[in-house]
């Protein structure tokens, strides 16, 4: 049997229900609403803050800079002066300037509230190597340098069988061990290093060769070359060739 419209009965506690319900429907669409404007209007605004020419990059610094330009560094760096000075990543602007040839590392920091400081340590040269006619200069981690240093390094002359691929970072080291633990008065004797084919180091002090191996017992070693040749020298004699790759037995060749 089917019920017709006039004997449905309702009840007014689910009227009123109801409307309560349409009710928190209608404040929870306009507290959605709301914080959607209140939103908005953030990120408008600081959209248009970061934009505005109040908070504009005003000077970019560039020290340490001495083969390349500031303006290299700072076209490498991607800011450039009335950028939004917000928002900027220190280490991706450094990254981008480190890939400079000829740069060791690179640091930017903010200075002041407006401005930014980029940091550069250059490669220098630690040796030139010669060889075949050609000459390279290289720093202390066997990377090639494109300009000339501006001071004095020690030179290596390589064996006519080599190119400098055959230099190695092993190779380098032992010379620059050398070097540092060299005395003033052998310095200013030395007229070059070289490297044997087997990868020992050798060096010439005047007219004398001094094979010294590889760079274990330095201090021996030099001690050696010294007191033999203050020995060969007080007998009014001329050191030719000492090799001291056995400090504890040097052998000289004397004339």
């Amino acid at each position: 049997m089917v019920r017709t419209a006039d004997r449905v009965v309702r009840s007014p506690r689910i009227a009123a229900r109801r409307r309560e319900v349409r009710a928190q429907k209608r404040r929870r669409r306009r507290r959605i609403i709301i914080t959607l404007i209140v939103v908005a209007g953030i990120a408008s605004g600081a959209w248009i803050m970061m934009r505005s020419s109040v908070f504009s990059l005003q000077k970019i610094d560039v020290v340490g800079a001495v083969s390349l330009s500031k303006q290299e560094i700072v076209d490498a760096s991607g800011l450039h002066v009335g950028q939004s000075a917000l928002g900027i990543d220190y280490n991706a602007v450094a990254a981008r300037v480190r890939v400079l040839p000829g740069l060791a590392d690179a640091r930017v920091t903010r200075e002041g509230s407006l401005g930014v400081k980029i940091t550069v340590v250059e490669r220098t040269a630690a040796l030139e190597v010669r060889g075949n006619g050609q000459a390279w200069y290289l720093d202390q981690h066997d990377v090639q340098l494109s300009v000339n240093p501006s001071g004095s390094v020690p030179t290596v002359f390589l064996p006519a069988s080599f190119d400098i691929a055959q230099f190695t970072q092993d190779d380098e080291n032992n010379v620059l061990a050398v070097w540092a633990k060299m005395p003033n008065s052998m310095r200013a004797q030395l007229t070059s290093f070289q490297l044997l084919a087997d990868h020992s180091v050798a060096f010439k002090l005047g007219t004398t060769t001094v094979v010294l191996g590889t760079a274990d017992q330095i201090d021996q070693k030099l001690l050696a070359v010294q007191l033999v040749a203050a020995r060969v020298a007080a007998d009014h004699k001329r050191l030719v060739r000492i090799d001291v790759r056995a400090p504890d037995r040097p052998a000289a060749q004397i004339s």
